[in-house]
């Protein structure tokens, strides 16, 4: 009984999970189904990835033939170029410009031909083969520059000889402007073959022996660009000796086309400095005698052995100057003293001269015309004198005298106010206005002019002030001089009373006046009833006395009618004035 209760219920059990059972067997099922579809989809990707990189590899492995067949065409035609020969002149030239330009082209053939090799590689092209191939282009190109740098260094030896003294001037000029070209399109064909080693050294192959071969032609280059600097620095100084009978436009077209001529083999110079210096090499002597050289100093000063080459330089050339120079620069010193002495005193006597002949002239001069003209005499002397000395010391005038009217005119545009002072003091040395000694009022000032020079002028007032004006508000104002004239009139006004006897007052005031013994009688005094005022009667004395003698009459007068007209009993009013008042009438109706 037992044993069948079991089986009925082993039978129920299993019966309830047979669904189970089968929902997980078509769950595995489509699981493994999916695994296997994806691992299709992987195979195919990576199916076509391999494609792909074939595609690509067959496509740069393509390109890079293609670009080796354009780079070995290039280089044939340029060999056969060079290999032909024209001699010299013009078809030289003109081959000598294609070989330029078709090494140009190789140039960048080979710069895309190894572009393409490196593409080649990122992407898994074998390129050993090609590599070797790449390493012979770069070899025949090495050749190539090789040869153009050897028959343009030729080309420079021949038109320096064409620089030379036994060339006409047509052939000297024609010669240093290609000299002009010629210099760079050398320092380009050394850049280049620079570059063409360090690529060969990309490559794997030994140029030991054409890098010192290179560095020795640098360094050779050097110090021939040094020496053309030399000569055409050499030129330079005695052009003015060579060119004296040139007129001055083409002295300075000479002098402008060997500078030119110099800053082109300088900047050729500063090209081989730097090839030196990116080939590990040795440049210190090179760099001191760009800066000797040129007189331009650069960031090169700050090598230790640039600095101390050019301390030892000048040095040398200091003490062997001295050596060589020395007592001939002390006797133009000592010369050049006595010249100064000589013209200190020479100086002295002009302006004695002048002054001593201005005295025994008749004509009138103002004192700042004296002073200027005396001062100018002795000036123009020192400088006479201090040209001439200089000049004892090898200093050209003319180019001396252009930088002082230079330096002039600078400093004349920075001081406009002092040349504005300075044109006024000439209006007034020419016009003389005023002179030393007289009254003036000007500028709101009065006073007697102390002193007079072409920027200002000194006036003491009257309460014992010095004031300096500068001349052009003294100008610019209305000058008033006051003793400019012999004689003065001074004008006066005296008020008496109406109640006054008009005749006695008349005959008071002419009696002071004649009885005054600086009072001129010609012209005669001239005394009126001028006015009648609100509270006087109104005379004006108007007498002429001497300028010096105005103020002094003018005050005597004043209390000798104070002290008559009080004695005769004639009033001098205060101002007064009447009031009258008139009542208001009544203007209302009678009632």
């Amino acid at each position: 009984m037992i044993i069948r209760i079991t089986l009925l219920f082993f039978l129920m059990l299993q019966a309830a999970s047979a669904p189970a059972q089968e929902d997980a067997l078509a769950e595995q099922t489509v699981t493994t189904e999916t695994q296997s579809s994806d691992a299709a989809k992987a195979t195919a990707e990576a199916s076509r990835a391999r494609q792909r990189t074939l595609e690509l590899a067959a496509e740069q492995r393509e390109r890079l033939d293609q670009f080796i067949a354009k780079v070995r065409r290039t280089s044939d035609e340029l060999v056969e170029i060079q290999s032909l020969d024209y001699g010299g002149g013009a078809a030289a030239t003109i081959v000598g410009i294609e070989v330029r330009r078709r090494s140009n082209q190789q140039r960048d053939a080979l710069s895309l031909l190894i572009g393409a090799f490196a593409d080649a590689q990122a992407v898994g092209v074998k390129t050993d083969a090609e590599e070797n191939i790449v390493g012979d282009l770069l070899k025949q190109d090495a050749g190539s520059l090789k040869k153009q740098i050897l028959v343009q260094k030729e080309r420079i030896r021949e038109l320096v000889d064409l620089t030379g003294s036994s060339a006409s001037p047509e052939q000297r000029l024609a010669a240093e402007i290609d000299l002009t070209l010629e210099m760079p399109s050398g320092d380009e064909l050394f850049v280049e073959l620079a570059d063409n080693f360090r690529l060969q050294e990309r490559f794997g192959l030994d140029i030991t022996t054409e890098r010192n071969a290179l560095g020795k032609a640098l360094q050779m280059r050097a110090l021939l660009i040094e020496g053309l600097i030399r000569a055409t620095r050499d030129s330079i100084k005695t052009n003015d000796k060579t060119s004296a009978g040139q007129s001055g436009g083409a002295r300075e077209r000479d002098l402008r086309r060997l500078k030119d001529l110099r800053s082109t083999f300088a900047g050729s110079l500063r090209a081989t400095i730097s090839l030196l210096d990116k080939s590990g090499l040795d440049s210190a002597v090179h760099k001191q005698a760009l800066i000797t050289l040129t007189g331009e100093l650069s960031d090169d000063i700050l090598n230790p052995e640039v600095l101390t080459g050019l301390v030892g330089d000048w040095s040398n050339t200091f003490f062997d100057w001295l050596k060589s120079s020395a007592a001939s620069m002390v006797f133009k010193l000592l010369v050049l003293v006595l010249i100064f002495f000589g013209s200190r005193l020479l100086a002295k006597l002009a302006q004695h001269l002048v002054r001593h002949s201005m005295q025994r002239s008749s004509v009138t001069t103002s004192h700042l015309l004296r002073e200027f003209l005396i001062k100018m005499a002795g000036r123009f002397v020192l400088v006479v004198g201090f040209l001439f000395g200089i000049a004892q010391l090898g200093v050209e005038l003319g180019p001396l005298l252009a930088g002082l009217g230079i330096a002039g005119f600078i400093v004349g545009f920075a001081l406009q106010d002092v040349l504005s002072n300075f044109a006024s003091g000439l209006m007034i040395l020419f016009y003389r206005p005023f002179d030393v000694g007289d009254t003036i009022e000007t500028a709101d000032i009065r006073g007697v002019v102390e002193d007079m020079t072409l920027v200002s002028t000194m006036i003491l007032t009257f309460d014992n002030q010095m004031l300096v004006i500068p001349n052009s508000k003294v100008w610019g104002d209305v000058i008033r001089n006051v003793t400019h004239q012999r004689l003065r009139r001074i004008d006066m006004e005296f008020g008496i009373s109406y109640s006054d006897d008009i005749n006695h007052a008349e005959k008071i005031f002419f009696d002071i006046v004649n009885s005054d013994e600086r009072v001129l009688h010609d012209p005669e005094p001239n005394i009126r009833l001028n006015e009648l005022g609100d509270s006087a009667v109104v005379f004006i004395v108007r007498p002429w006395v001497k300028t010096e003698d105005y103020w002094p009459v003018y005050w005597d007068t004043q209390r000798e009618v104070k002290r008559r007209l009080d004695a005769e009993g004639i009033t001098i009013p205060f101002p007064q004035r009447d009031i009258h008042h008139h009542p208001a009438k009544d203007t209302k109706p009678s009632a």
